[in-house]
């Protein structure tokens, strides 16, 4: 392998773990921004 495709192997796998942490952060802040359900309400229902 030459180093100019490592290099550019290099420089893929790094963008590629970029998107997947810009992902996370997305994923984190859009759930935490969701409204909570109350557990005590669950416990309460007949059937569960």
């Amino acid at each position: 392998m030459s180093k100019a495709m490592l290099l550019s192997i290099a420089i893929g796998v790094f963008i590629l773990l970029l998107i997947g942490i810009a992902l996370t952060i997305y994923e984190f802040h859009k759930a935490g921004s969701e409204p909570v359900e109350d557990m005590g309400k669950k416990a309460d229902r007949p059937g569960r």
